[in-house]
């Protein structure tokens, strides 16, 4: 004997496998029902339909309502699945952003050296610079998410600035090279030192 649970989990499944089977019992019903006379004559099946033709026609209504169900269905679920991969889309790209901004502002409490770094990156148009493994310049922006690593000698690493980042400080280039330091010979001579130091162990 099923339960409340078990039926509710048996009438999906049944009207599932009627749904299956439905278009075919629809598109007998059509031949039937609907054959030119003389056709239905020609191959014997008049009688079929004269004798028994409320039956078609129930059968008829009967398996075009599951048919277009089954399809209703479908295209709820298939617009229901869209939404929900949408909404998901949506609410990962909003994490993303906001996960970018806390990375952006980061870049307004920076400290003396990480400035400097991103100073002579924009001065001399270069999104990578080279430090030593341990340098504490380049992994403190790499902990930040400003740079990231890549592989090479543990004495000459390449550190990249991260697309969004470097594409940001392009934009709003005067907060991190301002005129007078881009245009001071002393400063920029300081960075050359600065970016020369990166690959120094001492």
């Amino acid at each position: 004997m099923l339960n409340e649970k078990n039926m509710i989990e048996t009438i999906p499944k049944i009207l599932d496998s009627l749904a299956k089977y439905s278009w075919g019992i629809l598109v007998v019903c059509i031949f039937i029902l609907f054959l030119p006379d003389d056709i239905a004559r020609k191959i014997g099946i008049i009688e079929i339909r004269t004798s028994y033709q409320g039956y078609w026609w129930i059968l008829f209504v009967f398996s075009g309502a599951i048919w277009l169900g089954a399809i209703y269905s479908k295209c709820s679920n298939l617009i229901a699945n869209m939404y929900a991969k949408s909404k998901t889309n949506r609410e990962n790209f909003a994490k993303l952003e906001k996960k970018k901004q806390i990375i952006i502002n980061r870049l307004y409490s920076l400290n003396d050296a990480e400035r400097k770094w991103l100073a002579y990156c924009l001065i001399n148009s270069v999104q990578t610079l080279y430090a030593v493994q341990t340098n504490s310049t380049a992994n403190s922006l790499l902990n930040k998410g400003i740079v990231q690593g890549g592989s090479g000698s543990i004495m000459s690493l390449p550190f990249t600035l991260t697309d969004f980042i470097w594409e940001y400080v392009l934009l709003h280039r005067e907060d991190f090279l301002p005129p007078e330091v881009e245009n001071n010979p002393t400063a920029i001579r300081e960075l050359e030192r600065f970016n020369e130091r990166l690959t120094s162990i001492y």
